[in-house]
């Protein structure tokens, strides 16, 4: 007899099913590391299209704002973006009067965490610092945002807040003109 019996198929198939929903939830999980630095570049955007904005002049403070509820076209699940963290990062000894801080490669960076912020009208500048942090089960992103309105991103690497170049020149070139 040549061939293949029933129960070799069934066990053939039964193999290929088994590998190929492995496979999709480790997809899944790649999928929510990507969309966290998409998230991130996203947001990062927004910020600087709300700067760009206040340097134009544009009267309207609604355009020159940055809103943490509406900074996103969607929502993406797994993803949240917040204007405070838990994690503050290791290394720094002096910490921040009356403002949150996380500490970024050695050096505190203190800023006020809320849930938005208006750029100046001409000089697209703020009173004072922001962060706001893009958050999943697996990764932490900080998007640092000076009052001079320049925008750096952070991520947390091993309970240490590390600065990620890459991302925030993304995001510069991402702006809408």
């Amino acid at each position: 007899m040549k061939g293949y019996s029933f129960i070799e198929l069934l066990l053939v198939l039964t193999l290929i099913a088994i590998t190929a929903i492995g496979a999709m939830i480790n997809f899944g999980a790649a999928l929510v590391t990507f969309d966290i630095e998409q998230v991130t570049t996203q947001a990062s955007v927004s910020i600087a299209n709300a700067r760009r904005a206040a340097l134009r002049g544009k009267e309207n403070p609604l355009i020159r704002r940055f809103d943490i509820v509406n900074a996103l076209p969607a929502r993406r699940p797994g993803i949240i973006l917040a204007e405070d963290v838990a994690e503050k990062g290791k290394g720094c000894t002096v910490g921040c009067r009356d403002r949150s801080s996380i500490c970024i490669s050695g050096a505190a960076f203190c800023y006020k965490p809320v849930k938005n912020f208006t750029f100046e009208r001409y000089s697209g500048r703020l009173d004072e610092p922001h962060a706001v942090f893009v958050l999943s089960k697996s990764r932490k992103m900080a998007i640092l945002v000076s009052p001079d309105g320049n925008i750096d991103v952070a991520e947390l690497l091993n309970g240490e807040w590390k600065l990620r170049e890459d991302l925030r020149q993304k995001s510069i070139g991402k702006v809408v003109r």
